[in-house]
């Protein structure tokens, strides 16, 4: 029904714009199109001066929703930069209208038509207003002649593309290829003492629901978790990092078989580590002695350790350059351990879950306690599905969806968070 509507829109001759000629800005007006024209890619590393020599061959343009800004096909004689309201630029192709993109302040403002300009090309898009609001245009002719006579914005108008087309090549790197950032031991450690007390509250807390009895202790054996805790962190830090200068996986046949490989070892050699905190935090039901009760889950732990690991280490960055958009770097590494934290988190679940219970309960085999859990999730299952319709819905809520999973994965998230953000202030 959108599209129907801005193809009347788009059909009707009287809501094009008459752009011809501009008056000069008022103060105001420049400040606003001085702000504004950081959006663009011509003008983002420009310096303030740059910005406000362009700014003063800029004209203002009021439009109101339905307006049309552009035509498909028609030559590109101006660069559009909207500093209030938004606007949708549409392709029609195959017989159809095809949304190419939405820009202005409901979406961080934006411009659109500056490359094409260069050259006065076809417009590859109409743009259709969404709402009332101002862009700020510059003439093509305009523009060219800034590249042709100003050698000092023509030198920032290609710097500011070179860095545009870097960012756009730089934001890319697969998961395996991320290159580790530096970890200092002092700060690694802070972070992880640090998160030793989180983690041990959630773990306690996923412990009961796993179980159904009472939280206990909250943080037991602290004398043990925090010094083996600093180790567990700095470990996958540290053994990233020397992996990473000791091995090049292009002297090898298979370079990305052997990334797979370097990217799983960190997660295998700290599973021992994690089994300790594990077993720190089960005396409370399994009365064995610590040397032996660690090594209770230990085959789903190294499942879960490894998905620990690459996504504290290369996912968590991998999710921090995808965000790019987030100007501050502690609010960037942030968002991507957040990220990185839910996704480790989710993919985590059934192998922490089948770890902590064969911890909690030796006694039972892990197809026992997978059937308990699966029987526990029967009473989540409508009534009325027959007796196989709902063995089969309860495997799948068990295996996707089971219990103690936003426990697990806020638990995963908060970790991250905490562990990469410490590093990172105490590095900056």
């Amino acid at each position: 029904n959108t599209r129907k509507m801005y193809k009347r829109t788009l059909d009707q001759a009287s809501k094009r714009k008459n752009i011809k000629g501009h008056s000069p800005l008022t103060s105001d007006e420049t400040e606003q199109c001085v702000t504004s024209m950081r959006s663009a890619s011509l003008f983002k590393h420009a310096s303030e001066d740059t910005l406000r020599k362009v700014a003063k061959k800029m004209g203002r343009l009021e439009f109101k929703k339905g307006d049309v800004l552009l035509d498909q096909g028609d030559p590109q004689e101006r660069l559009y930069i909207i500093a209030e309201g938004s606007v949708t630029r549409l392709r029609y192709e195959a017989n159809q209208y095809h949304h190419v993109e939405t820009i202005g302040d409901t979406h961080n403002g934006g411009a659109f038509g500056s490359l094409h300009a260069l050259r006065m090309e076809p417009t590859y898009a109409s743009a259709l207003t969404e709402t009332d609001g101002v862009a700020y245009t510059l003439e093509a002719e305009e523009l060219n002649a800034f590249l042709d006579h100003d050698r000092a914005v023509a030198k920032e108008i290609i710097f500011s593309l070179s860095k545009e087309v870097f960012s756009y090549r730089s934001l890319r790197t697969p998961l395996l290829e991320m290159d580790p950032k530096p970890a200092p031991f002092f700060a690694t450690s802070i972070g992880a003492t640090i998160e030793s007390y989180y983690r041990s509250g959630l773990n306690a807390m996923l412990n009961a629901q796993l179980t159904g009895g009472p939280v206990t202790n909250w943080f037991p054996n602290f004398h043990i978790q925090i010094p083996t805790r600093v180790i567990y962190i700095n470990g996958f830090k540290i053994l990233r990092s020397q992996l990473n200068e000791a091995v090049d996986p292009h002297e090898y046949a298979r370079p990305d078989a052997v990334r797979m490989g370097l990217a799983l070892v960190p997660g295998i050699c700290m599973t021992p580590v994690s089994s300790l905190l594990e077993a720190c935090n089960a005396d409370h039901m399994n009365k064995e002695p610590l040397w032996r009760r660690w090594v209770r889950g230990l085959a789903p732990r190294t499942l879960r350790e490894v998905i620990f690991g690459v996504g504290i280490n290369q996912l968590s960055e991998l999710c921090e350059e995808r965000v790019s958009d987030i100007e501050n770097e502690f609010m960037k590494t942030c968002a991507g351990s957040v990220m990185a934290g839910c996704i480790s988190g989710y993919l985590s679940h059934v192998p922490h879950n089948l770890s902590t219970l064969k911890l909690l309960q030796p006694q039972y085999s892990y197809a026992r306690h997978w059937t308990k859990m699966v029987d526990e999730n029967m009473a989540r299952i409508p009534s009325h599905w027959n007796p196989s319709s709902a063995r089969i819905g309860s495997n799948f809520l068990s295996l996707f969806f089971p219990k103690g999973l936003v426990v697990r994965t806020t638990q995963i998230m908060g970790s991250f968070l905490i562990i990469n953000g410490s590093i990172h202030t105490l590095t900056s």
